[in-house]
C-alpha cells in the first residue's frame, strides 16, 4: 500500500493558485498586519521546516488565528491552513475528528465557485480525507472521499496523480470489503492513466492489487500477467514493501494451481524481504496469510498453525489489532480441523472479541446485537468469524446433544445472514456477489442442518430462500425501484444502461490482444463507472427508490402457502449439497421437511437423468437404463413427499430436470406427466413478488420468426417457422407478426414490450462457459445482457421456441445464467423455455397447442401439461420419448395470461346500442304519432 506521504505531493497549478490574492478586506487592516503575501510566504516557511507536527501545529494555529484577526477574506491561502491543520492534527495524533473537520472546511472554500478559490487543490483535501477516513476503516466515507479526489482532478492534468492514487486506494479497499471485481475495475482505470506518464512506483502497486483481485476472481492468467509485469518494473529495485507484496500474490497464484512447494517458496522469499522495511505489523500479516495458504491450499496443517501463531506474537509485539484477530480466528479453524470444538470456540469467540469493542464476554453463547456491528467496515471477517462460530456450534451439539449449543447456532447464523446481506448491498459487481455467493454456500448447508436438527422447517425455508436467487431479487427489486422514479430520471437510468451495454458489446467484440481493447476496456469502464454515480445519486434523493431497491424480505411458509391455497399448488425447495440433500414440501395444509445423505441419493444422478432425456439416440438404445434411473429419482426426491395430484412449483438452486419425465414404475411406461403439471421458480420470493406490470398491453400475441438469417451468423434457415407462427397467432384476435427482414433487432425491441404474450421460432446457443447465451434475429444476435434494454414491459409470458434457451453457466445458489433468467430479470413474469436442442416439428406442434390452450384463458403450466399430452395422444413410437416432449419448462408465474379485448367489442357494443336506441325511437314514433296505434 502507498505511504500516506504520497498523498501530499504538490503539483504546479497549486503554486499558481497561491499567487492569486484577495484584497477584499473587511475593513481596514491594521499596520501590524502581515501583508497576504507573507501570510502565504509565513505558511511555506512553517511547511519546509524540520519542526515535529506538533510545533508545526502550534505555529500554524497562531498564524491562522492572527490571518483571521487581520481580516483577511477565507481564500485558498486560508484553505490551505486549514488543509495543513487537518494533516498535522492527524500526524501527531491529536484528533482526527477535528482533522476531518477542517480538511472538510478547506473542501469548501476552493469548492466555493469564488473568485479567490483554488479548485485544484480540492484534490488534495479529497485525497487526504480518504486516507482519515481509510485509516480509521469507515470504508464507505473513503470510497466516496476518494471518488471526489478523481472528480474534482479531472479538469487540472496537473492533478493526475490524485486520480492514479485514488483509483489505486479505492481498489484496495473494495479488495477489503469482498468486492473483487470492482477492484479489477478501479485498477484498471488507475493504470489507464498512470502508463502514460510512466508513473512507475504507482504502476507496481496496482498490477500488485489487480492481480489479486484476479486471485480471488479465480482469473490466474491474468493474475499471474500483472505479477510479472510488476516484477519486470521491479527489476533492480530495493522497493521491498512492493517485492514482497509481488512475490505473496505469486505464491497464492501458484498455490491455487496445485504448485505448493513453489507457493511456500514465494511466501517466505516475501516474508524475508517485508522484514527488510522493519515494520512488524506488515510481517506478521504475510505469516498470517502464508498460514492461510499452508492450511487451506497446501493442507499443511502443522506448518500452518506455527505461522498463525507467529503472526499473533508479532502482531500482538506491533499492536496491530486487526491481525491479531485474522490469526486467533486461523488458529480457531485449525483447532476445528482437528476436532477440538472446544477450544476453537474459545478462539472464535476470542477474535470476535477483539473485533468488536461492544462484546466484553468470553460467553461462547453470547453474540453482539446487530445494530452495534452493522456499521463495522470489515464485514467480510465478520461474515467468516459468525459462520465459524455457529458452525463449531453446531458440531458440540451433535457431539454432546445439548440444546443450548444447537439454538446459539442458529441465532449465530442468523445473524451472519444478516451481515451477508449488508455485504451484498454495499457491492455493486455481480462478479464480487457471484463469488460471495460461492463463499457462503457452506454457510447455507451448515443452518438448514441446524433447523433440521432442531425441526424448524419455518426458518430452513428462510434460509433455503436466502440461499439463492438474490443476485436475481436485486434485478426486480431495481426495476420495481425505477418505477419510484420521475419520467426524466428513468429516462437518463435507461441512456447509461445502454451506454454501458454498447461499450461491453464493443469490448467483446476486440481481441483480449488487440492495440484497440485497452481503450475500449476503459471507455466500458468509465461507462459502468458513471452509471454508479447516477445510481448513488438517485438513493440520496429519492428515499423510495432506496428502500425499495434494498427490500430483502423473506415470505414466511405461512405467506406461501395462502398463495398455494388460492391456486391449488404444492411448493417443493430442493437445496442439493456435495454430501447431503433437504427437501421442503410445502402444500396449503401441510410442511415435510426431508433429509437424504450421499448413500440415500446421489446428485449425480440428475445430470445422468438429464444427459439421457436430451439424447433420443441414447434414449432409444438404453430405454431401460434410463426408465430404471428415472423412477430410482422418482422414489428418492418426488414420492416422500406424498403430494396431492395436480399442479407442483419446484424450485432448483442448479441443475434444473424436468420432474414429468419421472417414470412411476421401473419398465417406464407411466410418468409424472400424466397426474401432475410443473412449473418452475428460481425462489418463493421471485414468484410470489412479482412486480406489477408497468403499461397495459396494446395487443396479446407477438410472434418473431426470422426464418432466414444474415449470412454471418452462420445458422441455418427454419423455413416452416413462417407457417408455424401463424398457426399460433390465429388463437388471438389482436396478433402481429415479425417474419424474414422484419424479424430484426430493432423491431423486437421496439414492439415486444407492448404484447401479453411474445412466441419466438428462432435459434439460440448456450453453454456451461463464460460465454453468453444468444438469441438470433435476422440481422443479428441478441445476447444475455442485452435483455436488460427491455423497458417496462408489459409481457406476461415469453415462449422461447428455439435451442437450449434454459442453457448457461451455472452460478450455484442463482441457478443457470440463461436466456429464461435474462427475460425473468427484465421483468417479465413467465418465460417458457427448453432444456436441450429442440425436435423442429414437435416444438411446432407442442407451442400451438400450448398458444390454443392459452387462448381459453388455461393457466400456464397446466396449458403445456394439456399441450404435451395432446402431442403424445398424435404420435406414436420414437416421438413418445421424453427427448420429444419434455424439452419445454415453464419458468415463474403461472397464472392465466390476460388476453387483450378484440378491437371489435367496442363497435360491436356501439352497433348494439345503436339498434337498441332506434327500436325505442320506432316504439315511440308508433305510440304517439302514428294513428291507431293506442286505444283511448
Amino acid at each position: 500500500m502507498k505511504t500516506f506521504g504520497k498523498i501530499l505531493l504538490l503539483h504546479p497549478l497549486y503554486f499558481f493558485c497561491l499567487g492569486i490574492f484577495c484584497f477584499s478586506i473587511a475593513g481596514r487592516v491594521p499596520a501590524q498586519c502581515l501583508s497576504h503575501n507573507q501570510f502565504r510566504d509565513s505558511l511555506l516557511n512553517i511547511e519546509n521546516s524540520n519542526f515535529t507536527s506538533e510545533i508545526k501545529l502550534q505555529h500554524l494555529d497562531s498564524l491562522r488565528i492572527q490571518y483571521e484577526k487581520c481580516g483577511y477574506e477565507k481564500d485558498s491561502v486560508y484553505a490551505r491552513m486549514l488543509h495543513k491543520t487537518g494533516l498535522w492534527e492527524y500526524s501527531a495524533m491529536s484528533s482526527i475528528e477535528e482533522a476531518i473537520t477542517n480538511t472538510l472546511a478547506a473542501v469548501r472554500i476552493n469548492t466555493s465557485g469564488k473568485k479567490y478559490a483554488c479548485p485544484s487543490f480540492a484534490a488534495n483535501s479529497y485525497s487526504n480525507l480518504g486516507y482519515y477516513y481509510l485509516q480509521i476503516k469507515r470504508y464507505g466515507e473513503a470510497l466516496l472521499y476518494y471518488d471526489s479526489a478523481i472528480i474534482a482532478s479531472l479538469p487540472f492534468p496537473g492533478n493526475k496523480n490524485f486520480s492514479i492514487l485514488s483509483h489505486l486506494q479505492r481498489g484496495n479497499i473494495l479488495f477489503k470489503v469482498g468486492d473483487y471485481q470492482q477492484d479489477v475495475e478501479e485498477t484498471t482505470l488507475g493504470l489507464a492513466l498512470a502508463e502514460p506518464v510512466s508513473d512507475t512506483e504507482n504502476m507496481i502497486d496496482l498490477h500488485n492489487e489487480r492481480a489479486e483481485a484476479y486471485e480471488m476472481l479465480l482469473k490466474y492468467e491474468e493474475a499471474s500477467q500483472d505479477i510479472e509485469e510488476s516484477l519486470k518494473l521491479l527489476q533492480h529495485s530495493n522497493n521491498y514493501n512492493a517485492l514482497a507484496n509481488s512475490y505473496r500474490v505469486k505464491a497464492n497464484i501458484n498455490a491455487d494451481q496445485g504448485n505448493f512447494l513453489k507457493a511456500q517458496f514465494f511466501y517466505d522469499l516475501a516474508i524475508s524481504l517485508r522484514k527488510k522495511t522493519g515494520n512488524l505489523a506488515n510481517v506478521a500479516m504475510d505469516y498470517n496469510d502464508a498460514g492461510i495458504l499452508l492450511y487451506s491450499k497446501c493442507r499443511n496443517i502443522t506448518e500452518a498453525e506455527k505461522y498463525y501463531n507467529k503472526a499473533y506474537e508479532l502482531a500482538f509485539a506491533a499492536r496491530e489489532n486487526l491481525v491479531c484477530i485474522l490469526a486467533c480466528s486461523n488458529l480457531a479453524e485449525v483447532n476445528f480441523n482437528q476436532k477440538q470444538y472446544n477450544k476453537a470456540i474459545v478462539k472464535t469467540q476470542q477474535a470476535l472479541r477483539l473485533l468488536i469493542n461492544q462484546l466484553h464476554s468470553n460467553d461462547i453463547f453470547q453474540n453482539p446485537k446487530y445494530n452495534d456491528i452493522s456499521y463495522l467496515a470489515v464485514k467480510n471477517y465478520l461474515v467468516n468469524f459468525l459462520h465459524n462460530k455457529a458452525e463449531c456450534l453446531l458440531y458440540l451439539y451433535k457431539q454432546n446433544q445439548e440444546k443450548q449449543y444447537l439454538v446459539s447456532s442458529i441465532a449465530t447464523a442468523r445473524l451472519a445472514d444478516s451481515i451477508i446481506t449488508d455485504l451484498r448491498h454495499e457491492q455493486t459487481g455481480d462478479q464480487s456477489k457471484l463469488y460471495w455467493r460461492n463463499a457462503t454456500r457452506q454457510f447455507y448447508v451448515n443452518s438448514i442442518e441446524a433447523c433440521y436438527l432442531d425441526n424448524n422447517p419455518q426458518l430452513a425455508f428462510y434460509f433455503m430462500e436466502k440461499s439463492r436467487a438474490v443476485l436475481l431479487n436485486d434485478k426486480l427489486n431495481e426495476l420495481g425501484a425505477a418505477s419510484k422514479l420521475p419520467p426524466s430520471e428513468a429516462a437518463k437510468e435507461e441512456r447509461l444502461q445502454i451506454n454501458i451495454i454498447e461499450q461491453q458489446q464493443k469490448l467483446a467484440s476486440l481481441s483480449e490482444t488487440s492495440v484497440e481493447y485497452s481503450a475500449q476496456q476503459v471507455k466500458f469502464l468509465n461507462a459502468k463507472d458513471d452509471f454508479d454515480h447516477y445510481i448513488k445519486s438517485l438513493e440520496q434523493k429519492y428515499p423510495n427508490y432506496y428502500q425499495y431497491k434494498y427490500a430483502d424480505e423473506v415470505p414466511t411458509p405461512k405467506d406461501l402457502q395462502k398463495y398455494l391455497a388460492k391456486n391449488n399448488q404444492s411448493f417443493v425447495h430442493y437445496f442439493i449439497g456435495d454430501t447431503i440433500t433437504y427437501i421442503l414440501a410445502i402444500t396449503p395444509g401441510t410442511t415435510k421437511f426431508i433429509r437424504l445423505s450421499k448413500n440415500e441419493f446421489d446428485n449425480n444422478q440428475l445430470a445422468k437423468f438429464l444427459e439421457f432425456c436430451s439424447d433420443k439416440n441414447s434414449l432409444n438404445s438404453h430405454y431401460d437404463l434410463f426408465a430404471s434411473l428415472s423412477n430410482s429419482i422418482y422414489k428418492n426426491l418426488f414420492l416422500p413427499l406424498q403430494l396431492p395430484k395436480g399442479r407442483v412449483i419446484i424450485c432448483l438452486d442448479n441443475l434444473v430436470i424436468p420432474f414429468e419425465a419421472l417414470c412411476t414404475d421401473a419398465s417406464g411406461k407411466n410418468f409424472l406427466l400424466n397426474d401432475y403439471s410443473f412449473s418452475y421458480v428460481y425462489a418463493a420470493r421471485n414468484l410470489m413478488g412479482v412486480h406489477d406490470l408497468n403499461n397495459n398491453a396494446t395487443g396479446t400475441f407477438l410472434g418473431v420468426a426470422p426464418v432466414t438469417f444474415s449470412s454471418y451468423l452462420n445458422v441455418t434457415d427454419l423455413t416452416n417457422s413462417s407457417a408455424a407462427i401463424s398457426d399460433c397467432a390465429k388463437y388471438y384476435s389482436i396478433n402481429h407478426i415479425l417474419t424474414g427482414k422484419d424479424a430484426n433487432r430493432k423491431n423486437f425491441f421496439a414492439q415486444m414490450p407492448g404484447y401479453s404474450i411474445v412466441n419466438i421460432f428462432s435459434h439460440a446457443v448456450a453453454d456451461s462457459t463464460e460465454v453468453e447465451p444468444r438469441l438470433f434475429l435476422q440481422d443479428s444476435a441478441i445476447r444475455l445482457s442485452e435483455l436488460q434494454l427491455i423497458q417496462r414491459p408489459a409481457t406476461e409470458l415469453v415462449v422461447l421456441s428455439a435451442c437450449q434457451t434454459n442453457l448457461g453457466k451455472n452460478a450455484t445458489g442463482e441457478g443457470i445464467y440463461s436466456l429464461a433468467r435474462g427475460f425473468t430479470a427484465a421483468g417479465i413474469p413467465s418465460v417458457a423455455a427448453t432444456l436441450w436442442n429442440a425436435d423442429e416439428y414437435t416444438i411446432y406442434a407442442i407451442t400451438e397447442s400450448f398458444n390454443q390452450n392459452l387462448s381459453k384463458g388455461m393457466n400456464k403450466d397446466e396449458a403445456l401439461r394439456e399441450a404435451k399430452i395432446a402431442y403424445m395422444k398424435n404420435n406414436s413410437n420414437e416421438k413418445l420419448l421424453p427427448y420429444f416432449w419434455s424439452n419445454m419448462i415453464i419458468v415463474g408465474n403461472t397464472d392465466p395470461v390476460k388476453l387483450v379485448q378484440t378491437g371489435y367489442s367496442f363497435p360491436y357494443i356501439k352497433f348494439l346500442v345503436i339498434i337498441i336506441l332506434a327500436l325505442i325511437l320506432i316504439y315511440f314514433i308508433k305510440k304517439f304519432l302514428v294513428p291507431g296505434f293506442k286505444k283511448n
